[in-house]
């Protein structure tokens, strides 16, 4: 009985975890239709946005700097990663915690240990996003057509 709540709770959790960072990161791309991406090549020094025909977030290297530009959507952003890396005040912390007392419980020990190596594995991908995010120039400006007008 333990083990399905644990599971059930986990599901519900990560779930709506998942739904958040998918509408941040829906946010973050439409908020990047006021700026254009500044390359440091020969070339052109301002050229438009990135894969304009597409998504406007497709790589982690497209976030770079996020912070500089909007500070709200890059902590809530961080907060979400922090949950899925399951640190203790988040809930996906208390998801992963019932999951694990469940299986250890039941006396699955070796699935538990190989459960606590994989999260860890998964939080040093997450953290790499947030070190993206907040420890990076920005690669975009405002763009110059936008900067001087009143709405």
């Amino acid at each position: 009985m333990e083990s399905i709540q644990a599971y059930i709770f986990y599901i519900i959790a990560y779930t709506i975890s998942n739904l958040n960072a998918f509408v941040i990161l829906i946010a973050i791309g439409y908020s990047f239709y006021l700026y254009v991406y500044e390359s440091h090549g020969d070339k052109e020094s301002v050229s438009t946005l990135k894969d304009q025909n597409n998504s406007p977030i497709q790589l982690i290297s497209q976030i770079k700097g996020y912070f500089y530009i909007n500070p709200y959507l890059s902590l809530s952003l961080a907060i979400t990663l922090f949950s899925f890396a399951g640190v203790p005040p988040l809930i996906g912390f208390f998801a992963k915690q019932m999951v694990l007392s469940a299986a250890l419980d039941n006396g699955y020990v070796f699935m538990a240990l190989l459960a606590i190596l994989t999260s860890v594995i998964s939080a040093v991908y997450y953290l790499n996003v947030i070190k993206t995010i907040f420890f990076f120039k920005q690669d975009y400006k405002v763009n110059p057509v936008l900067e001087n007008v009143n709405l």
